[in-house]
């Protein structure tokens, strides 16, 4: 409005806010079409599974085991990281 106000042509503007249609129409068909990249694997994932395979095998090891603990507090705390 402040345009027509200040002088400028309704013809100008009109043309400007076609462009400005096109544009969003072009880009609603591309997001629309769009392929969602891969989800990437946090960086310490690696780091997080070295630790837990650690931990698993010295409870293994140890005597009378505590396996059993250490899968449920290590499966609840992947949930978490």
């Amino acid at each position: 409005m402040d345009a027509l106000v200040n002088g400028t042509p309704a013809s100008a503007v009109k043309d400007r806010l076609r462009l400005l249609e096109d544009r969003r129409l072009a880009l609603e068909a591309e997001i629309e079409t769009a392929v969602a990249p891969a989800p990437r694997p946090h960086p310490n994932l690696a780091l997080v599974y070295r630790e837990k395979v650690t931990s698993l095998t010295q409870a293994l090891m140890a005597e009378g085991g505590g396996a059993g603990q250490w899968s449920w507090s290590a499966t609840s705390s992947m949930r978490s990281a």
